[in-house]
């Protein structure tokens, strides 16, 4: 291999990873993202809430007994997967106004998610929608739009059915609420640190060891 191809490469690499370290600090900040970390949390109890599919009842999620309170993040340990695999979650947070322009982001690694808000579920994500870029323990983020009539002036309530598995960890990182825009970008970011600049640091990697060995001949 010609060593002049290593240094191409090499060089290739290092002006990938400032364009990438430029890029990472892009992500706007903005004073209307509300960041819940202070949740109830239920185990077990899958079915004690009925729903039509779409929707779940908010007054028996209300009286229901049995939560507690948890500061994310919040980890499934082995001792809580060996009782059960499942569990509720509920927080509340306010808005202003109805916002025209809101999302929810939820962080985590799970084998099944399912969010409502005010009652009404926004999504239903698996670890297969998990984006193949990202290692294999990182945690993904769902960023789900929230349409307008859903929000209520002042306090409103957010439900996820939480569902792990075995022999993983399963995890509740981070819920932030705001403008999707910013949020999206703030996701766009953080896939770039977890994904995109381990990969270019390993293939940068590589390239220095190769160019080590040619010129070592």
């Amino acid at each position: 291999m010609n060593p002049l191809w290593a240094v191409r490469m090499l060089c290739a690499v290092a002006i990938a990873l400032a364009f990438a370290c430029s890029g990472a600090s892009d992500a706007p900040v903005d004073a209307a993202i509300v960041k819940i970390e202070t949740l109830e949390l239920r185990v077990g109890g899958a079915n004690v809430i009925p729903s039509d599919g779409t929707r779940i009842d908010e007054r028996t999620l209300a009286s229901l007994a049995g939560f507690r309170s948890v500061t994310l993040p919040d980890y499934w340990p082995l001792m809580r997967r060996r009782r059960v695999l499942e569990g509720w979650y509920r927080a509340r947070f306010e808005v202003a106004a109805s916002p025209t322009d809101c999302a929810i982001a939820v962080e985590g690694t799970w084998d099944s998610l399912q969010v409502y808000v005010n009652g009404e579920r926004l999504v239903e994500a698996t670890a297969a929608d998990r984006p193949a870029q990202l290692p294999l323990l990182a945690a993904a983020t769902v960023l789900m739009r929230v349409q307008p009539a859903l929000l209520r002036a002042g306090a409103n309530e957010v439900a996820l059915r939480f569902v792990t598995r075995p022999d993983e960890i399963g995890n509740l990182q981070s819920i932030a609420v705001g403008p999707a825009h910013v949020l999206a970008a703030q996701q766009r970011n953080a896939t770039l640190w977890t994904a995109t600049l381990p990969s270019l640091l390993a293939l940068f990697g590589l390239s220095c060891g190769l160019l080590v060995l040619m010129l070592a001949r």
